[in-house]
C-alpha cells in the first residue's frame, strides 16, 4: 500500500485524498494523478468560493465568459458598457442637436418668420440658437435611437413632443424677456417642428448605425 505525508497536516496517509484541511461548501474532487484536491469549477477559468457557490474570479461582478487566456468581458452587445452594481449599464453617446444647414438654426422675436441662418438686420432683439435650446430633447433622441428595438418613428415623434414641451415650459420666460413673447413662442414651436422633420427625413442612416449595437457581442479580445 502506497502512503505519503500530507504537506499541511504532516499525517501519513494512503494515496487517496484526505478530507480538506479547511472545510468549504464549494465542490472539490480528488485528482488521482497528483493525489491533491482540486476545485470543480463550472469552466476551465478560475473561480472563487462565495457563500457556498463558485463565482468567476474576475475584476467585476458582471458577466464574463471563459476564453483562451482567461476571463474575458462579455458585454450585452457591441457597444460600450460599464459594470455598475453587478449589472452591465449601457454608455449612451449623446452629442446634442446635429442640425443640418437646411434647418432653421435659431428663432427670435422678430415679427417675421425665422430666417434659415440669422435674423434680418434690425428686426430681432432676442435670438435663441435652436441647437442649444433643444439640447435636452436632442440628447433624449440620441438615447432613443440607441435603445434596442425602439422604432425610429417613435423616437422622432417623441423628439417633436419634447420640443413642444420645452417651448411650453419657456413661454413665461419668453414674455418676461420680450414684448413679442407670442412671436418667440410661435418661432420656438416652428423650429421644434423643423427639427422633427429633419430627423424624419435624414435620420435613418444614424438610426441604423445606432441599432447595430443590438447584435450579440462576443467576448472582448477573444
Amino acid at each position: 500500500m502506497r502512503t505519503a505525508i500530507h504537506a499541511i497536516t504532516g499525517d501519513e496517509y494512503e494515496l487517496d485524498c484526505l478530507p480538506l484541511p479547511t472545510p468549504t461548501p464549494c465542490e472539490y474532487e480528488c485528482d488521482e494523478a497528483t493525489n491533491e484536491w482540486k476545485p470543480v469549477w463550472p469552466s476551465a477559468c478560475p473561480h472563487k468560493c462565495v457563500n457556498g457557490s463558485w463565482v468567476p474570479e474576475t475584476a467585476t461582478e458582471c458577466e464574463y465568459c471563459c476564453a483562451t487566456g482567461g476571463w474575458k468581458e462579455k458585454v450585452p452587445d457591441l457597444c460600450e458598457y460599464k459594470c455598475e452594481g453587478g449589472e452591465w449599464e449601457k454608455v449612451y453617446k449623446i452629442d446634442g442637436c446635429s442640425i443640418p444647414n437646411l434647418l432653421f438654426v435659431h428663432f427670435d422675436d422678430a415679427p417675421t418668420p425665422p430666417n434659415a441662418y440669422e435674423p434680418a438686420p434690425g428686426t430681432a432683439t432676442v435670438t435663441y440658437t435652436a441647437s442649444e435650446f433643444f439640447e435636452p430633447s436632442c440628447n433624449n433622441h440620441d438615447i432613443c435611437y440607441q435603445t434596442c428595438g425602439k422604432p425610429k418613428s417613435s423616437c422622432d415623434g417623441q423628439l417633436g413632443a419634447d420640443d413642444l414641451a420645452q417651448c411650453d415650459d419657456a413661454k413665461y420666460e419668453f414674455y418676461e424677456i420680450s414684448e413679442h413673447g407670442d412671436v418667440l413662442y410661435e418661432h420656438c414651436t416652428f423650429a421644434g417642428a423643423e427639427l422633427e422633420f429633419g430627423v424624419e427625413l435624414l435620420g435613418m442612416p444614424y438610426y441604423k448605425e445606432d441599432q447595430k449595437c443590438c447584435k450579440p457581442g462576443p467576448c472582448v479580445n477573444e
